[in-house]
């Protein structure tokens, strides 16, 4: 081997321990940044109490007992798409109450609030990414109506600045 290769081979190794150090720094930064998130559902999951609460009985124990006597899965599952509360069918509910009693033929409601506040996360995620399509289509909407104001041969007090 050549002193090329060598010095090559350790500049390789130098380049691979970077990149190795920064993959460690950012999942160091994102456990850190998860970490109260999972601090407070812990103690949210523990402080949980698994009783029924107000309409519970009615949107959850009255569909769970008539879920589980029902004898075959056609039916159950017409009951967890046909099931109605006030003027509501609360399919998603009933499909996850389902699957818990499918699953631990008995229901938890402090796994339910837990994972209703687990549920928040993609719901707050995927609400942002509606707003900033929207402000999005607004800036084109605005900018397809009135072209004249955004080009560079008018005064600048003609103009007008998109963003923010």
């Amino acid at each position: 081997m050549s002193s090329r290769d060598v010095g090559r081979e350790s500049g390789d190794r130098h380049v691979s321990e970077k990149v190795t150090a920064r993959r460690g720094i950012i999942v160091l930064l994102v456990l850190a940044a998860l970490l109260p998130a999972i601090v407070a559902y812990g103690i949210l999951y523990r402080q949980a109490l698994s009783v029924p609460y107000q309409d519970d009985y009615e949107a959850i124990l009255a569909f769970a007992t008539a879920y589980k006597q029902l004898p075959t899965l056609k039916q159950k599952a017409l009951e967890i798409a046909a099931e109605q509360h006030n003027e509501y069918k609360l399919v998603f509910e009933h499909s996850i109450v389902a699957a818990e009693l499918e699953f631990t033929h008995h229901l938890n409601f402090a796994f339910l609030i837990a994972l209703g506040d687990l549920l928040l996360l993609p719901i707050g995620y995927l609400s942002g990414e509606r707003i900033r399509m929207l402000r999005l289509v607004q800036q084109a909407a605005c900018f397809n109506s009135c072209p004249s104001a955004f080009s560079s041969s008018r005064s600048p007090i003609g103009r007008i600045s998109i963003g923010r």
